[in-house]
């Protein structure tokens, strides 16, 4: 009896047919028993052909070949289809997995068009029956995450089902591990660190600091990365603090909590405005599925502002919005000199 094979696959480019051309023949003589591992980091490509690769990926598996995908850059459009066909499906921790609604190009009159768009909705029809194939998504969930393009981080593909496991991953720090370091004594010692109390009023002789051969300060290199590190934990202590005082308000389902973390982090204002938005504990949870939603929800608010305040002056500016106004001096002088002097002409 011959020895199980394992193989390695890689497709590392975009999904075409001479892709899945390659690919079939690297599988034709895969025997029952034999385990392939297919590593992925793919932007896409053709539907067809990634629905064809999929669909090969299960025959693999009914024959009893044993079949893990590995995600480990992007499994992008058809590539993330690709990706789900494995049994593990596995992504790197700082990987990620995009969803989309299917899109052509079409030249012709009218009636090509609406042919065209009858097509696409077929197809999108046929791309979420198959994501659902994992088991926890329904379809309108699915329909909002393939029309918003949704990018989402190797944690939170987990979190709806889309992967199994993650490799590579770093060990999170748990509240519980801060059970002994009050917030209060973090932000004394990132204050010290700012203000160089130590350095300003040293205690003994202080050391000589060592010159690099450019001539540049290691100590106040130091220094900077001691103060990048406080903000860090910083962040990380409010985005708990945040996500666990909604979790205990009842406003967060407990599954959602690590990737409801990763949102306050990135965007704490935006975090709370969904959280303030929830006012009856009673009703049921959001789940990852509507922290996610909302986050591409406030990310089109906040790129359709802009557009909102086209007709602004500098007085509305500075009364709606001086933060805004300031950074605008700050990052665009032309558009605000442009503004002053409109709003002042007369």
């Amino acid at each position: 009896m011959p020895k199980p094979t394992k193989k390695e696959i890689y497709i590392d480019e975009s999904i075409d047919s001479w892709v899945l051309q390659d690919f079939t023949n690297q599988i034709r003589d895969l025997q029952s028993g034999d385990e392939l591992e297919i590593h992925i980091n793919s932007g896409g490509g053709g539907v067809f052909e990634g629905i064809a690769m999929y669909n090969r990926i299960l025959s693999l598996r009914e024959k009893g070949i044993q079949v893990k995908t590995c995600i480990d850059g992007i499994a992008a459009s058809i590539a993330s289809i690709v990706a789900i066909a494995g049994s593990p499906v596995c992504i790197g921790q700082n990987a990620t997995f995009m969803i989309h609604n299917p899109w052509a190009m079409t030249i012709g009159d009218a009636d090509a068009h609406t042919q065209q768009a009858q097509i696409l909705t077929q197809i999108q029809a046929q791309l979420i029956d198959t994501y659902k194939q994992k088991g926890i998504h329904t379809e309108e969930q699915l329909k909002d995450l393939l029309k918003n393009e949704t990018y989402l981080t190797a944690s939170c593909a987990k979190e709806m089902g889309f992967v199994d496991e993650i490799f590579n991953q770093t060990v999170e720090i748990s509240p519980k591990n801060f059970k002994n370091l009050i917030p209060n004594q973090l932000q004394h010692q990132y204050s010290l660190v700012i203000n160089n109390k130590n350095m300003d009023k040293p205690t003994q002789e202080p050391a000589k600091p060592q010159a690099s051969t450019d001539g540049s300060n290691l100590e106040l290199t130091e220094t900077k990365k001691q103060i990048q590190n406080l903000e860090t934990q910083l962040l990380q202590l409010r985005a708990e603090g945040l996500v666990n005082a909604a979790i205990l308000q009842g406003k967060i389902d407990p599954d959602a909590k690590d990737e409801a973390i990763n949102i306050a982090k990135a965007d704490p204002k935006c975090f709370e405005a969904f959280i303030s938005k929830i006012k009856t504990p009673e009703t049921q949870a959001p789940s990852i599925f509507d922290l996610v939603i909302a986050a591409n929800q406030m990310q089109a608010q906040a790129q359709a502002a802009p557009n909102d305040r086209k007709n602004w002056d500098i007085r509305r500016w500075e009364k709606e919005d001086p933060e805004g106004l300031k950074k605008m001096f700050e990052t665009n002088k032309p558009l605000y000199d442009k503004l002053e002097k409109q709003t002042y002409a007369n």
